[in-house]
């Protein structure tokens, strides 16, 4: 019953027409990664239930947590480690289900069913209501991971040579891969969030007093952090009361100047 609670709150997110352009440009650039790989002979179609799971349980659980990234300054050294090692365990499954051909009713149902399993999981980690799912959900996932891992070993015994394969291998590689590769677009879109959060509330209290103000503000906040996104965090953090209350340039240039001087800073 909780179960089924929690999947309107994974689809509500999908209703926000920014949400579905972030999520179209978020599958392209996947998808893009994907025709890289391809092209480079590193991606074929025996690493597609690899990749799908992939997509599932790291870069859609990245895109739908990026608001964490502007919350937390120490995201990236998190999410980092923990993608990664979300990756090798992907690349572990799908290097396992390469070693062993399951049959037609393990291919057609539970692999797919584990798979929506491990989403849900890696969905209620960050919806702390639901902690209980995870905790009827784990165990499901540990026997049936554990199950095949004994399959692969016994493969692997079985017939070490045909193991030992570069395709194997690329099937193992490829989620840690496509996690570096994916990373940089998850900081750019969290920085997009960042600066369409401070220009919201720029066109809703500045804007509607003086047109010129809230786009100077604008000019001078982007040329002030660029892509520095923890710079920006703080500066939101720290002045969003003052952004509120802008009455003049001298305002913007008195509450930006310590940004600019840690600038100025990082530079020498």
């Amino acid at each position: 019953m909780i179960i089924l609670r929690a999947i309107p709150s994974i689809l509500k997110i999908l209703f926000s027409k920014n949400v579905i352009v972030s999520l179209a440009v978020m599958i392209a650039y996947v998808a893009l990664m994907i025709v890289m790989f391809y092209k480079i002979g590193f991606w074929n179609i025996s690493m597609l239930f690899v990749t799908i799971a992939w997509f599932f349980g790291t870069a859609f659980m990245a895109w739908v947590n990026v608001n964490e990234v502007n919350k937390n300054q120490d995201y990236f050294k998190k999410a980092i480690l923990d993608n990664f090692k979300l990756a090798f365990t992907v690349g572990l499954l799908g290097f396992i289900i390469n070693l062993h051909v399951f049959s037609l009713t393990i291919e057609l149902i539970i692999l797919p069913v584990l798979s929506v399993i491990y989403i849900i999981i890696e969905y209620l980690k960050i919806k702390k209501e639901y902690s209980q799912v995870s905790k009827v959900l784990n165990p499901l996932l540990v026997i049936a991971g554990f199950y095949l891992l004994i399959s692969a070993v016994f493969n692997i015994y079985s017939d070490f040579k045909s193991f030992l394969t570069i395709n194997n291998l690329f099937t193992f590689l490829l989620p840690p891969a496509l996690t570096f590769l994916y990373l940089p677009f998850i900081y750019l879109l969290a920085l997009y969030v960042a600066y369409d959060k401070i220009f919201k509330l720029l066109n809703s209290w500045v804007d509607k007093r003086n047109k010129e103000l809230a786009k100077f503000a604008k000019r001078k906040i982007f040329y002030t952090h660029f892509i520095n996104l923890r710079n920006l965090n703080n500066f939101s953090r720290k002045n969003t009361g003052n952004l509120i209350r802008l009455n003049s340039k001298e305002d913007l240039l008195n509450i930006i100047k310590p940004f600019e001087s840690s600038k100025a800073h990082d530079r020498n």
